[in-house]
């Protein structure tokens, strides 16, 4: 019944006869370069309430606001925190360690969600924060800028842990679709 509901409003929204007729055509005719001049490609992005950053909450919040504002992809917001970490001394950096390969399900769930009834007709473009953003979240911006300057090689090494889940994170989402 989602996809139904998507898929006619979807088609309701871009009568246009020069404008595709789904919203994954429109991106893929802009991204190539022959999507007509007179539609420029939009979206609004916003956080959901902290009822709806997992699970089928999420997903129907996503949903209910890509259709509600005509959006032309779906973004999915990255709710999911990392944990504050407190670094008193040096040695506190070792509590930095490689995140456990499950750390993004609950995003991937729903990435995977939002896929299985949008991905036909719409791009769905995770959020992918920085590995300097995440380590800022975890231990404070000024941690992170004052052991730059005294001891870099810590920062170094917890920016590579976040590089690794990134980029593992990253692999998930291109696996999902």
């Amino acid at each position: 019944m989602k996809r139904l509901i998507f898929i006619l409003f979807c088609l309701a929204s871009l009568a246009q006869a020069q404008i595709p007729t789904n919203k994954r055509e429109v991106m893929q005719q802009f991204l190539s370069g022959t999507l007509d001049e007179s539609y420029v490609p939009a979206a609004f992005f916003m956080h959901f309430g902290k009822d709806a950053r997992t699970g089928e909450k999420a997903i129907d919040a996503h949903l209910r606001y890509f259709l509600s504002t005509g959006m032309d992809f779906v973004k999915i917001q990255f709710e999911q925190g990392y944990g504050r970490i407190r670094i008193e001394k040096p040695e506190d950096w070792e509590q930095i360690k490689a995140l456990p390969a499950d750390f993004f399900a609950p995003t991937l769930e729903v990435v995977q969600g939002i896929y299985d009834i949008a991905g036909a007709n719409a791009m769905i473009l995770p959020t992918v924060y920085s590995p300097f953003q995440m380590l800022i979240q975890s231990v404070g911006a000024k941690t992170v800028v004052a052991y730059a300057k005294t001891e870099p090689e810590r920062v170094k090494k917890a920016l590579e842990y976040f590089t690794e889940a990134l980029i593992g994170y990253v692999k998930a989402c291109k696996k999902l679709v």
